[in-house]
């Protein structure tokens, strides 16, 4: 579907299942990834994608990741959470910088706990 991936991963252990599923899916020719926090490898990436998906740790994205994304001019962003309150303070960010939330759905992988996922989908006004 897309002629070039990007992945960014600061944890080792995500970053070698990264390696894997990309042999596995025989994607790796295709992909360019980093091995580092997501700022610093924002700043290395040179093109700017049509699609961005993001997942950040629970404590949210910070302003400055999401000012390097909204550099690239990505028609869409996919932003799944953990936290829905991070995810909340991010959407203000990114309204901001130009983006309106288009749809937003929640998913319950834990029942009986007071853990939810979601995923939104937000796109240039």
């Amino acid at each position: 579907i897309f002629e070039k991936l990007i992945f960014i991963e600061e944890n080792r252990t995500s970053f070698n299942y990264l390696l894997k599923n990309l042999s596995e899916n025989k994607i790796e020719k295709r992909s360019e990834y980093y091995r580092a926090s997501v700022d610093k490898a924002l700043k290395s990436i040179k093109i700017s994608p049509d699609v961005v998906l993001m997942d950040p740790p629970r404590s949210g994205a910070n302003e400055m990741s999401i000012s390097q994304i909204v550099s690239f001019n990505p028609e869409l962003v996919i932003y799944i959470s953990c936290n829905p309150s991070t995810q909340i303070r991010d959407f203000k960010y990114f309204n901001n910088k130009g983006y309106k939330v288009v749809n937003l759905r929640p998913f319950d992988f834990f029942p009986q706990t007071k853990h939810i996922e979601s995923v939104a989908l937000l796109q240039k006004k």
